[in-house]
């Protein structure tokens, strides 16, 4: 990342079941609850960065003509 360059916020959201209520649900028989949770990133366009590895750093190419993108 170069100085000054600014980064986008992106929040990646899920559930996970704990291993004590993986247990609980398995000796009482009850279904385990998940517990949600969200963890926040900071992401830089590959433009941005230096000294990336020539694996990182190559652009992608574009779509064929004529492809519909959801």
């Amino acid at each position: 990342m170069r100085k000054g360059e600014r980064g986008t916020t992106v929040v990646y959201a899920d559930r996970f079941v704990p291993e004590d209520e993986r247990q609980r649900s398995h000796e009482t028989g009850e279904e385990a609850h998940a517990v949600p949770f969200l963890k926040r990133f900071t992401v830089f366009n590959a433009a941005q960065c230096e000294s990336l590895p020539e694996a990182i750093a190559a652009t992608a190419p574009p779509p064929p003509p004529g492809l519909i993108e959801p």
